[in-house]
């Protein structure tokens, strides 16, 4: 009893001298533990069919809610729960840059009905890896709250506000990158179309990924910091790249008008920067981000 209440006393003093590495280690731990275990029995994850991922895309969220809880008691998760279910009702940006890629989706489909080519059926946008079939509003649902607010809830909720208080803006938007790539290396081993990417492919995915990482950080502060908008692009964007009708040239549309986005973001928090603004936080002060323009100005 003695060794197990010292056990328990050591963990609680990790995570609250080291709440991000406590969250970042937890969430690579609830993740991983059911990725690699799909790993090991040889089944690969295709879409619209099982055996599935889902759990583990809860991994971020599960961490934020732990972590929370251990360091900063009932205050804290207060905090996190509030900007998880809360939405900006009087702003417009709020509302329309989650939908963002459902707009670079139809783009793309005009795109290729000028150019007279076979479009994708609703059945194929059905098809989502890890999900049996079912129909379109059920799998955007699942998404939404598993790739949507089971990840935004850690990544965009509780890491990128640390971060950003840590490295700046831009900065913190660009190391989060990091452990998010990293967390998503065991899909190249349970995800079929994963594992089938080439060297050009893999590099796309990369930027890819480090372009969504700013932009979700424009739209978590376009909400006030808040959750649901993140969560809802995440979801979208997933949708329009993901599922059997995106594989292809829609997936390389969108996410290519993800990476110009992106850049323009860049060039404009360089000169927000200047000026002594960001576009890339929010002008709020919480527990976890209190920023100083002052402190991380160039």
């Amino acid at each position: 009893m003695t060794s197990l209440l010292g056990a328990v006393s050591t963990t609680l003093g990790f995570v609250r001298r080291h709440p991000l590495a406590a969250f970042f280690v937890t969430a690579f731990c609830f993740s991983w533990s059911d990725w690699l275990v799909l790993a090991w029995t040889g089944e690969r994850i295709t879409p619209g069919s099982m055996p599935t991922h889902f759990a583990g895309l809860l991994g971020p969220g599960f961490a934020a809610v732990a972590v929370t809880v251990m360091a900063e008691g009932r205050t804290g998760l207060k905090e996190l729960l509030a900007r998880a279910f809360r939405f900006p009702a009087r702003s417009v940006w709020a509302w329309a840059l989650p939908a963002m890629p459902l707009l670079f989706l139809l783009a793309g489909i005009a795109t290729l009905a000028v150019s007279g080519k076979r479009l994708p059926t609703i059945e194929a946008f059905e098809r989502f890896p890890g999900l049996p079939p079912m129909d379109l509003p059920g799998v955007f649902e699942l998404v939404l709250i598993a790739a949507g607010l089971g990840q935004e809830l850690g990544w965009r909720g509780y890491a990128l506000p640390r971060l950003q208080a840590r490295y700046g803006p831009l900065a913190g938007a660009l190391v989060l990158a990091v452990p998010w790539g990293l967390w998503l290396l065991p899909q190249f081993l349970v995800n079929e179309a994963w594992a089938a990417l080439g060297p050009a492919a893999l590099l796309g995915l990369a930027v890819t990924l480090v372009s969504s990482s700013v932009v979700l950080a424009f739209v978590a502060a376009s909400g006030g910091g808040n959750v649901p908008g993140a969560a809802f692009w995440h979801a979208t964007f997933q949708m329009a790249t993901a599922t059997a009708a995106a594989r292809g040239f829609l997936d390389a549309w969108v996410s290519g008008a993800v990476v110009l986005w992106a850049l323009g973001l860049v060039v404009a928090e360089v000169q927000a920067r200047q000026e002594g603004r960001t576009i890339l936080a929010p002008w709020v002060e919480t527990p976890a981000f209190r920023f100083t323009p002052s402190a991380t100005a160039p």
